[in-house]
């Protein structure tokens, strides 16, 4: 009976402690080696900012709102939209009598020629480039076509063009942003809690310190 009593008490203290902790500041976990570090920052009136980032720079953002209740951390990410800063410019030029001839000119946002993967949907054809332009010749008709742009480095340019006439598509990639977590939640078990730090798992990675 007294050991039932015990739990129970201490039970009771766990769940009290954890309920009081009010989590406010930047929080990033640990890191081993050169793995990604992950920081939440917390704010005012439940509102969070959200980051992923490595030895490449920020990969991941995202912001909206936390729910810490008992033993668990729920992040609520805001509805957000993807930016793309690749710009693209399409010049049409004179019909060929069977077949219609599309160009892919590539650059980064400096001008510079950049190689990239070119998938195109309707026959899952790939095409690359490497110190030339590509040409790609296509039979004439209404319909559209699909083509994803692809770079290692660089934003991933997605375009719907018709078979119509000959084209030259010009193409300045900007580097890849920051993916955004847009109307996503993610729920955590908290192990353990204090002002300055909190863990969602059992390893050295799951624990996150307070950034001062």
């Amino acid at each position: 009976m007294m050991l039932i009593r015990t739990f129970t008490l201490i039970f009771l203290t766990t769940t009290t402690t954890f309920s009081q902790i009010k989590l406010i500041g930047m929080f990033c976990s640990n890191s081993i080696s050169e793995e990604d570090v992950t920081c939440i920052n917390f704010k005012e009136n439940n509102q969070f900012d959200y980051e992923i980032s490595g030895c490449l720079g920020i990969s991941t953002l995202g912001s909206g709102t936390y729910i810490f209740s008992r033993n668990s951390l729920k992040l609520k990410f805001d509805k957000s939209e993807q930016v793309q800063y690749s710009k693209i410019k399409i010049k049409h030029e004179a019909k060929e009598q069977k077949e219609a001839i599309v160009e892919f000119i590539t650059t980064d946002e400096e001008g510079y020629f950049l190689p990239v993967t070119i998938f195109r949907k309707s026959d899952s054809k790939w095409f690359y480039t490497s110190q030339n332009n590509v040409n790609i010749k296509i039979s004439q008709s209404r319909k559209q076509e699909e083509y994803k742009i692809i770079q290692m480095f660089s934003e991933t340019v997605a375009l719907k063009i018709d078979n119509k006439s000959n084209k030259k598509i010009y193409l300045s990639l900007f580097p890849k942003p920051p993916t955004i977590i847009s109307n996503q939640t993610l729920k955590y078990q908290l192990y353990e809690i204090s002002k300055n730090y909190f863990s969602i798992g059992k390893e050295y990675r799951d624990r996150f310190k307070r950034k001062i």
